[in-house]
């Protein structure tokens, strides 16, 4: 798989202040819980991709980017938010369709990141984030208000590289 050149941090922060995505399907309000939509069952998760996402989401920190942890509505997702409105981590997803082998990749924390085109167009939608050469694969989901991500991506890399295996740098 051919990925575009490293980039550097000042690089990473420029994609980080344009990155915004589709709504991410996540609710939150207040202290309640957050559902998440589309985050897949760790049960329902292969044995080592199950393994491997049980060790990211115990290794995520219990603040992200100043912003303490929530509890997620649904028991036994693959998943974890803070703050309000609410960052939220999915691990075990699937990388989205948009992703190709010349697709950009944005190096942060040691980690490969994705976000599909549209996302560098409208500063005012929500941005998700996907990790590349990670498995199993790893998305972080940023409310519009809590943007540019910077932040969210430094707080859950550590975690991500704790739990997933690197097939293929970012490059």
């Amino acid at each position: 798989m051919l990925l575009s050149p490293r980039r550097t941090p000042r690089a990473a922060a420029g994609l980080a202040l344009a990155l915004v995505g589709t709504a991410v399907g996540l609710t939150a309000c207040g202290a309640d819980p957050v559902r998440v939509e589309g985050a897949p069952a760790l049960a329902d998760l292969p044995d080592a991709d199950r393994a491997a996402c049980e060790a990211v989401l115990d290794a995520l920190p219990d603040e992200v980017d100043g912003q303490e942890v929530r509890e997620v509505e649904q028991d036994g997702l693959s998943a974890r938010a803070w703050g309000e409105p609410a960052v939220v981590v999915v691990c075990g997803v699937d990388m989205p369709a948009s992703f190709t082998e010349i697709s950009d990749c944005e190096e942060v924390g040691g980690v490969g990141w994705y976000a599909e085109p549209a996302t560098y167009r409208d500063q005012t939608t929500d941005a998700v984030l996907t990790t590349i050469g990670q498995e199993p694969v790893v998305e972080l989901r940023i409310p519009a208000e809590r943007r540019p991500p910077v932040e969210e991506m430094v707080d859950v890399a550590p975690a991500v590289l704790a739990g997933t295996e690197t097939v293929e740098p970012c490059v």
